[in-house]
């Protein structure tokens, strides 16, 4: 026996969508009701003017310095952390991969129970889409992650995955998802957070 046949092949790394998908709420429109109901405006828009901020990611990152912590743990989708804590215990590589500023995603992230490695938008990049599939490419390989997302925006990201699961809640799209990508599976969930 070569010392080739011996080596364990590594898993697929399982990535998870953070907006809709880990959580079952968008953090950025939650982020910006805060920012409006709190009084905040003029922060945000003061952190607008500086930063000079006309780009989508910029216009995230600029919400979130202008709002305090918000509590994301009510709104956490018990399939998708059931996923995770069966991906960690099975020693699979873990990444959140979110269109989410930095600092939403920290937030966010410190609220679960155990820690998980995250990519999200920066300053330059929105990663979403097309980007976001970019990303994980250049980090792991045409087909070498397995993707959990809940959007349209999600199908450039599960063009390039080994396996995707889309978190259903809408029919016209998991339909359509279904029709592009005859393997996914469609994992239906709850409906979004209301807090």
């Amino acid at each position: 026996m070569n010392s080739d046949s011996r080596e364990t092949k590594t898993p697929p790394a399982l990535v998870i969508d953070l907006d809709g998908t880990l959580i079952r709420c968008n953090s950025f429109h939650r982020e910006l009701l805060s920012v409006l109901r709190t009084g905040r405006l003029a922060n945000f828009l003061l952190e607008l003017i500086r930063t000079k901020a006309w780009t989508k990611s910029r216009i995230k990152l600029a919400v979130a310095k202008s709002c305090p912590a918000l509590d994301f743990s009510q709104c956490f989708a018990t399939e998708v952390l059931t996923l995770v804590v069966e991906g960690r215990r099975q020693g699979i590589p873990l990444l959140l991969a979110t269109g989410a500023s930095e600092l939403s995603a920290e937030r966010i992230v410190a609220q679960l129970d155990f820690d998980i490695p995250f990519i999200s938008s920066t300053e330059a990049t929105n990663l979403t889409g097309r980007n976001k599939a970019r990303a994980l490419v250049a980090m792991f390989g045409e087909q070498k992650f397995n993707y959990v997302g809940d959007s349209k925006a999600d199908f450039e990201v599960f063009a390039h995955s080994k396996q995707g699961v889309l978190i259903g809640r809408d029919v016209r799209l998991s339909s359509q998802a279904r029709k592009r990508f005859p393997n996914l599976t469609i994992l239906w969930s709850a409906g979004r957070c209301r807090h």
